[in-house]
């Protein structure tokens, strides 16, 4: 309550997430303002909960970091404070908004330093690959040999083939036209 509105994290969050346009020139969707809200927030729910001190942003510089990783781990770990612990997809999401803001801040407040956040390190989910083997590959050739001239299976084959080569997910083949 003690620090000027120009110092104040809650001051710059609502105006990052009410304005349709950042840095004079990008317009923002609303369901990404209600997005970076959400996550500002949740950010300013922990400051007060936890360290007051970081409501004021020229704390961010010196302990901003620590402070990220503390926020995520308490998100990711308390069950007392969350209504559901997040991933670490949600994790890395809100840390996204969270750095983009800081990074609007360094632009719109004179000497507030860029990057603040930036280089920060969450685990990422490795998503499972699954790839064909050379057995599975070989069965899906010989079906397109035996199968190429047959009416039944032509058109089919036809599409199988164009997604062999390039890669194209079955939603967006189905959708294609002969002018595309």
């Amino acid at each position: 309550s003690l620090l000027k509105k120009e110092q104040s994290l809650i001051y710059w969050s609502n105006i990052y997430t009410s304005s349709l346009n950042r840095f004079d020139f990008k317009s923002i969707k609303k369901s990404s303002l209600k997005g970076d809200k959400e996550s500002l927030d949740g950010l300013i729910k922990f400051c007060n909960r936890f360290n007051n001190k970081m409501l004021d942003i020229w704390e961010w510089p010196r302990s901003g970091g620590k402070f990220i990783y503390r926020y995520m781990e308490y998100k990711q770990k308390d069950k007392t404070g969350n209504k559901k612990l997040w991933s670490d997809t949600t994790v890395n999401s809100h840390y996204q908004r969270i750095r983009a803001f800081f990074n609007w801040l360094s632009y719109k407040v004179e000497l507030f330093p860029s990057n603040v956040l930036g280089r920060l390190i969450f685990k990422k989910n490795s998503r499972a690959i699954t790839i064909f083997n050379s057995e599975e590959i070989n069965k899906i050739k010989n079906f397109i040999d035996q199968n190429k001239y047959v009416e039944e299976w032509k058109w089919f084959v036809e599409m199988l083939v164009v997604m062999i080569e390039t890669g194209l997910q079955v939603e967006i083949l189905c959708l294609l036209k002969i002018k595309n």
